[in-house]
């Protein structure tokens, strides 16, 4: 008796370590690129909002890009992101009519003065412009984010 119990006891502990085993993770690594005209772009903030479920406290994941347009997204500060089904909204602003004082962490604003100049287009910066959906799986490639100029009606760059 006790040695069929200690039998059954050992076959559902070993199922539950394969099947625990081979189920795919929900938190998985995930990178990628954001490209202007091509180009690497530097410095802009890529913010991950889950659309099917909340998996994290605050629904968001996000990242910012190295000199090579690259990133590695963060989730409540550890790197990677729930599977999932993502809106993406890309910005890199610089923000001006700011003064710091000596320590470079406060000053003076001037509220009529501070103002944001868009360094890629702005529809990029709201996930319901952007254009940009995601679906985060475990092992996937890389994510590109090919970001293209806005061209006034003369065909110049804006």
């Amino acid at each position: 008796m006790l040695a069929g119990f200690l039998t059954r006891r050992l076959l559902c502990a070993g199922l539950i370590v394969f099947f625990d085993g081979c189920a795919p993770t929900s938190f998985v690594p995930v990178s990628g690129i954001v490209t202007l005209d091509g180009k690497p772009v530097e410095g802009a903030g890529v913010i991950f909002q889950q659309t099917d479920g909340k998996l994290n406290e605050n629904n968001i994941s996000m990242a910012a890009t190295d000199a090579d347009g690259k990133f590695v997204l963060v989730t409540d500060e550890k790197p990677g992101a729930f599977v999932g089904q993502y809106a993406v909204s890309i910005r890199k602003v610089q923000t001006e009519g700011m003064v710091a004082d000596d320590n470079g962490l406060s000053g003076t604003i001037n509220p009529t003065s501070v103002r944001e100049i868009w360094l890629i287009p702005q529809k990029y910066g709201r996930f319901e412009t952007s254009g940009f959906t995601v679906e985060i799986k475990a092992e996937m490639p890389p994510v590109e984010f090919k970001l293209a100029s806005e061209k006034d009606h003369s065909g110049e760059d804006q």
